[in-house]
């Protein structure tokens, strides 16, 4: 990327400790995000843990995975703020959802925090220091499964989502920047690529530049989207989820129109692949030299005699 003289902005990964020091010291320019989803997903995996052993936790995993996806979503790219918004969710599950003058209930999170960083103390306004959805009925005050804050589950609960490890890589999804643009590319290559077959250089870097045309027709295509019943292997349960369909027929057609106008007047196109091979492609993939046959039979044992 730095040899074409390509800006880069942001970099995003997972949360990979390496990777992020690699950023942080040879490339200080770039902002280094990780990844929403394998952040959720690192915030499941701990509950579903817990789950385990306080079953309460268990009901509370998917509420408190989407609302992790909500706050850095609405925290307009402020670390702090995304934080102040998902450990609301410690309210929340008490049963308080207005927690101004909870100043009781402060002070016992602050026991519980000890010497850790998180949770901090409420930044938000007075007024703003409460829950955003709408009124609770009175069923779900009464059915609800709230935790009180003497409960061992909620302690469990309250040490997973204030872990400092976790909070600190949850501020770094602030942007909500996520890689699946990047898949969506990769899934469509395996149409033209399919990985169990073998392709010549060649082949490989034409249809990757059909892949890179249609992806990149595609984020400007109409869009037709609809609900559809999909399995969750996060969830194991069946959810519905938005099928969305890009019509990318039109690139396609002008694509042989135009193929078929060079044929038709025997015009032929060329292109010079050598400036895509960066490096000389080996023979083999293997350090070592590939020893003749005459080299393997001297050396080779067998406890069989000799015929």
């Amino acid at each position: 990327i730095n040899e074409d003289g390509l800006a880069v902005n942001s970099f995003v990964s997972d949360c990979h400790g390496p990777i992020a020091k690699m950023i942080r010291e040879q490339f200080p320019s770039v902002y280094h995000g990780y990844d929403i989803w394998h952040t959720a997903k690192r915030l499941r995996k701990k509950l579903d843990k817990a789950g385990k052993k306080y079953p309460k936790i268990l009901a509370w995993t998917n509420d408190l995975v989407n609302h992790f996806w909500w706050s850095a979503q609405s925290c307009n790219e402020n670390p702090d703020l995304l934080l102040e918004l998902f450990h609301s969710s410690l309210f929340h599950v008490l049963n308080v959802h207005s927690w101004p003058r909870s100043k009781k209930l402060k002070t016992t999170f602050a026991e519980l925090r000890g010497k850790k960083p998180y949770p901090k103390a409420p930044t938000l306004a007075s007024k703003n220091q409460k829950c955003l959805h709408l009124p609770l009925t009175k069923r779900v005050h009464r059915k609800g499964k709230w935790f009180s804050v003497g409960d061992a589950d909620f302690i469990v609960l309250f040490k997973i989502l204030t872990d400092t490890r976790l909070c600190n890589d949850m501020r770094k999804c602030e942007k909500f920047l996520h890689t699946g643009p990047l898949e969506s590319f990769h899934s469509s290559k395996l149409k033209y690529l399919p990985k169990c077959n073998a392709y010549k250089m060649d082949t490989h870097i034409l249809m990757t530049m059909l892949t890179a045309l249609e992806h990149n027709h595609g984020l400007t295509a109409p869009t037709t989207s609809h609900k559809v019943a999909a399995y969750s292997r996060a969830q194991k349960i069946y959810v519905l989820k938005n099928s969305n369909q890009r019509d990318t027929m039109l690139l396609k057609k002008n694509i042989l129109s135009e193929v078929v106008t060079c044929i038709g007047e025997n015009r032929c196109c060329t292109f010079d692949l050598s400036l895509y091979i960066r490096k000389a492609v080996p023979k083999t993939f293997h350090m070592t030299e590939k020893p003749s046959k005459d080299d393997l039979l001297s050396k080779a044992l067998s406890r069989m005699p000799d015929k």
